[in-house]
């Protein structure tokens, strides 16, 4: 009995490896080498900025109180502003006393005097008084307009009137206050 083998023919023989599967065995092998080392040098690195989130994590605590004291300190500031502008805006309304009657006193007439002053709105004063003529009023309303400190001076009325035996003229006198009243020479000199 003859055997033939018909798988023989497809079989090839057994020799040296060729050159190609080497050179494809040492890049496999040189690209988990870098993929190795690079692995590394990352995770070495992400240990560097863990570190570094770790420290500003504990800075971040350690200010904290402090941020929140200066925020405390603005929110104060800004509220003391607010403060600061309404009182100012009421300022701005009142009447500079002081400087206002050392004015009136430095401008009234000898023949004049003055039974009340008032203020109402914003700046508007009222003099409300008495003199011995129609003249001394008019004197009393020029110098108190040329006075720097009253502006707009207006008489608002008059009337005859009589005090005792006396006869005099009642009167009443109308005037904005200017935005900066000018102060007398003696208050200038305790000023300085």
């Amino acid at each position: 009995m003859i055997t033939i083998n018909l798988l023989a023919s497809e079989r090839r023989r057994a020799g040296p490896a060729p050159a190609g599967g080497k050179l494809w065995i040492g890049a496999t092998v040189a690209v988990v080498g870098i993929l190795l080392v690079w692995s590394f040098l990352l995770i070495h690195r992400s240990g560097q900025l863990q570190a570094q989130i770790n420290d500003v994590a504990h800075q971040t605590d350690a200010l904290r109180p402090v941020a929140l004291q200066v925020q405390q300190l603005s929110q104060e500031a800004a509220a003391l502003q607010g403060e600061e502008a309404v009182v100012r805006q009421l300022l701005a309304f009142e009447m500079p006393a002081a400087e206002s009657l050392q004015t009136i006193q430095a401008v009234i007439p000898s023949n004049v005097w003055l039974t009340s002053m008032a203020t109402s709105g914003a700046n508007l004063a009222t003099f409300d008084g008495y003199a011995f003529s129609y003249p001394e009023v008019a004197r009393f309303m020029v110098q108190l307009g040329a006075s720097g400190s009253f502006e707009n001076v207006d008489l608002s009325s008059t009337n005859a009137d009589s005090i005792g035996d006396r006869n005099v003229v009642r009167f009443e006198v109308v005037g904005t206050l200017s935005a900066h009243p000018v102060t007398s020479q003696a208050q200038q000199g305790v000023t300085r």
